[in-house]
């Protein structure tokens, strides 16, 4: 057998670099079909059990959106469409979320000394109605959940059209560093304006979308994220601090607290705040 030339050796690198190309392209779009497949089945699910389905389908859909990001500039715009609408299905069922999150947000005040049984049986009463009613009046619009579920699958088949071979993990890479950069930029500006929600918000959305895509890639391609900065601690403190936010704006306004309940909560809310932004500090 002759020895392999230099020529050889390339084709075979060449031939190499576009298997890895082609596999890593395959996992990918293997793990965003699953993803999308798991989020209509967590709309679809009955009675009670709807409302942490609503919060389980829009982290598959949050995922989704994450894994998509992680292709060169090309692909990205190529997607696009479909991440937009992923987007706009994420935050049309941001009210239901929103509502289950705030009796769980009640549930964690337990062994705060102004959080009286008074307080805690009435506001859990009032905050688990305005849930319910929040969830009746969406399914009144959606019956099922049944037309997001159907556009979640188009989405499903226009991704499946495209060309997901030419994902390579360079590119995940790069996108990797630019989650990493938007990150460095939202916590300056949280550090910057620490009495301003929307900022911490931002924080944590980039947070939660950089370790959506270290996990996901820990699971198909490791030594991309080898070494990278685990987050878990930060990420647990920017969502107890999203909690304590919520229970404060539900206590002006449109509140579903009876007017002598909303002070007491008011004031708990601002307490651990403030106790959460000066740990962030």
């Amino acid at each position: 057998m002759a020895p392999a030339t230099s020529t050889d050796r390339a084709r075979e690198s060449s031939q190499n670099g576009r298997s890895a190309a082609c596999q890593f392209g395959t996992e990918l779009r293997r793990f965003v079909h699953g993803q999308l497949a798991m989020a209509r089945m967590h709309l679809a699910r009955p009675g009670n059990d709807r409302h942490d389905g609503v919060h389980e389908a829009r982290k598959c859909l949050r995922r989704t959106r994450a894994a998509l990001a992680l292709g060169a500039k090309p692909w990205r715009q190529a997607v696009a469409a479909s991440d937009h609408e992923l987007r706009r299905i994420c935050r049309g069922l941001s009210s239901v979320r929103d509502a289950q999150a705030l009796v769980e947000a009640l549930s964690r005040l337990q062994g705060d000394e102004e959080f009286t049984a008074n307080l805690c049986q009435n506001s859990r009463v009032a905050a688990t109605q305005h849930r319910d009613n929040v969830l009746t009046l969406a399914l009144r619009r959606d019956g099922d959940f049944a037309a997001r579920r159907r556009r979640i699958e188009k989405v499903d088949v226009r991704l499946a059209a495209l060309d997901w071979t030419v994902l390579e993990p360079g590119d995940a890479r790069a996108a990797l560093k630019r989650s990493e950069r938007r990150l460095r930029g939202a916590r300056q500006r949280a550090m910057s304006k620490p009495d301003q929600a929307a900022v911490w918000h931002t924080f944590r959305r980039r947070l939660r979308r950089l370790r959506q895509q270290v996990t996901l890639l820990g699971a198909i391609a490791p030594e991309i994220v080898r070494g990278i900065e685990d987050r878990d601690d930060q990420a647990v403190m920017l969502g107890e601090l999203q909690d304590d936010s919520l229970l404060l704006a539900r206590c002006a306004g449109r509140s579903p607290f009876a007017i002598e309940y909303r002070g007491p909560l008011r004031r708990i809310a601002r307490r651990r705040l403030s106790r959460r932004l000066a740990a962030a500090m």
